[in-house]
C-alpha cells in the first residue's frame, strides 16, 4: 500500500517540506489548486519534484472553488470563475502529467438544493468536457446520499468520472464510509484520503485518537475497493515534520 499526502495541510511551503515529505517514503502528493497561499513558486516546485524525484503529483484538488460566493447559486460572474479555475487546474495537471483532477463539493461549493445539485453537475460535465484531450479522468468528493451520487453518475456517465473516498468526512453528517461507498453507482479513485477528527472538527487530531473509527473504516474499505494508497489529510500546520511520522507509523504499522 503506498501513502500519499495533501499539500494545503502541510506545516510549511511544498518547498521547505518536500525533502522530509519524500525522506517519509511518501511518494505521491494531492496539490491545490490554486495553488496553497496563492503562491506561484508552489507551481514551479511541485514541477520539479515531479521531473527529478521520486514525488508524484498524482491529483490536483479545485479547492479553491469552496470559496466562490454564489458559485452554485446561477450567478454569472461566479460561474465564469469557477469555469476558468477549472480550466486552469486541468491545464495544470497535463502540463506536469498528473491524470487526476477533482471537485470538491464543500464550502460555497456544497450543493444544499437541487438546482444546486444541477449546478454541481455543470461544473463537473465542463470539467470531463475541458479535459476530454487530455488523459485526465475527473474527480467528485462530497459528502452527499448514495442517491444524490448516483443520480450524477446517471447524468454524467461513469467513463471518466470518479468519485473519491474520504475516510471521515461523511461521518459529520451521520453516514457510514463503507457503507455508504458500496451503494454508490461512480467507479472509485484508487488513493483514498485519510484522517481523523473530533469535537466536530477535520483532521485535528492523530490516526486513532478521534471518533471517525479510522482503523475499521480503512480495513473495511481497503477489503473492499479497488484502492492502493492511502493520502493523509490530517492538519499539520501547526506542528511540523514529526506530526506526519506519527501519522505515517500508526497507519503502516496497522495496515503492515
Amino acid at each position: 500500500m503506498k501513502t500519499g499526502v495533501v499539500d494545503w495541510f502541510l506545516w510549511a511551503s511544498l518547498e521547505n517540506c518536500i525533502d522530509a515529505i519524500t525522506q517519509s517514503g511518501v511518494r505521491n502528493l494531492h496539490m491545490a489548486w490554486p495553488p496553497r497561499n496563492n503562491d506561484p513558486n508552489t507551481v514551479h516546485v511541485a514541477g520539479a519534484a515531479v521531473s527529478d524525484g521520486p514525488l508524484r503529483v498524482t491529483a490536483i484538488a479545485l479547492n479553491g472553488l469552496e470559496a466562490i460566493e454564489g458559485v452554485l447559486n446561477g450567478d454569472e460572474v461566479a460561474w465564469r470563475r469557477a469555469h476558468d479555475m477549472i480550466s486552469s487546474g486541468i491545464d495544470f495537471a497535463a502540463s506536469i502529467d498528473c491524470g487526476f483532477v477533482y471537485l470538491p463539493l464543500f464550502g460555497l461549493n456544497m450543493p444544499l438544493t437541487d438546482r444546486a445539485l444541477e449546478a454541481a453537475a455543470s461544473q463537473l460535465s465542463h470539467a470531463l468536457e475541458y479535459s476530454r484531450h487530455h488523459e485526465i479522468l475527473i474527480g467528485t468528493e462530497n459528502i452527499l446520499c448514495a442517491a444524490q451520487n448516483n443520480w450524477l453518475a446517471a447524468c454524467l456517465g461513469t467513463d471518466r468520472l470518479r468519485y473519491l473516498v474520504d475516510i471521515y468526512n461523511a461521518r459529520t453528517v451521520d453516514r457510514d464510509v463503507p457503507s455508504l461507498v458500496s451503494r454508490i453507482d461512480l467507479p472509485l479513485f484508487n488513493e483514498v484520503h485519510v484522517k481523523d477528527g473530533r469535537d466536530g472538527g477535520l483532521g485535528n487530531c492523530r490516526l486513532g485518537d478521534g471518533d471517525g473509527e479510522v482503523w475499521r473504516t480503512l480495513q473495511e474499505l481497503v477489503a473492499s475497493s479497488p484502492i492502493d494508497t492511502l493520502v493523509l489529510e490530517s492538519d499539520y500546520r501547526h506542528g511540523d515534520e514529526r506530526l506526519l511520522q506519527n501519522d505515517l507509523l500508526r497507519l503502516r504499522g496497522r495496515l503492515s
